[in-house]
């Protein structure tokens, strides 16, 4: 009987962990971000058929301050800081800064002062 009552407390536990860690509304950048579509000079690319290709962009940030990116299969590594909801990410080898804004379960970044790049994540 004390098996049962612990394996059903164990299972409620894990429930409940599993339902806080998917909630994609109070989302911050710590996270692990899948690719769902990226736009490069107005051309839109879903997420699905760049996944096919296995070269999809990733991002993630584990500890609120590094972050990496990975782009055609280059990863690039970085730190970010948070201003009035904008995260502005800057990379190690990169003169270009990125900004990512979060609602609504996305993050979408951006090159900073630029609109020619866009990339849509949801969380994984």
């Amino acid at each position: 009987m004390k098996k049962l009552i612990l394996a059903a407390v164990l299972i409620t536990v894990l429930c409940c962990l599993c339902s806080c860690g998917n909630s994609a509304k109070n989302a911050d950048i710590t996270s692990e971000w899948k690719i769902e579509q990226m736009t490069v000079n107005g051309k839109t690319v879903s997420g699905a058929s760049m996944q096919l290709d296995s070269v999809a962009p990733e991002f993630s940030c584990k500890d609120g301050k590094n972050v990496t990116f990975t782009l055609n299969g280059k990863t690039h590594n970085g730190t970010v800081t948070e201003n009035n909801g904008v995260y502005l990410i800057d990379f190690d080898d990169s003169a270009k800064d990125m900004e990512a804004r979060i609602g609504n379960g996305r993050l979408v970044m951006k090159i900073k002062d630029s609109d020619t790049i866009e990339l849509i994540f949801k969380l994984k």
